[in-house]
């Protein structure tokens, strides 16, 4: 999976440089793909967290994964 262009663009026209970038999709097939390393690219001075990918169909009875670690976001 690649970056939609709204998101490329919005990535490409704001410094986020010292910000932290938590990426998280809903998907049907390929999950993050290559979304954080195009994250990655757009944004090189920010923080790329760990993402979130939720299979499309399972949205709306997303919970928790106590098995997996927790993604949280640290704010100031």
């Amino acid at each position: 999976m690649r970056l939609t262009p709204p998101v490329r663009s919005f990535l490409s026209s704001h410094d986020l440089s010292g910000k932290i970038v938590a990426p998280f999709v809903t998907y049907i097939v390929s999950g993050l793909g290559r979304s954080r390393r195009d994250i990655e690219e757009l944004c090189p001075k920010s923080t790329i967290e760990a993402g979130l990918a939720v299979l499309g169909e399972d949205a709306r009875q997303a919970r928790p994964d106590e098995s997996r670690p927790r993604f949280r976001l640290n704010f100031l």
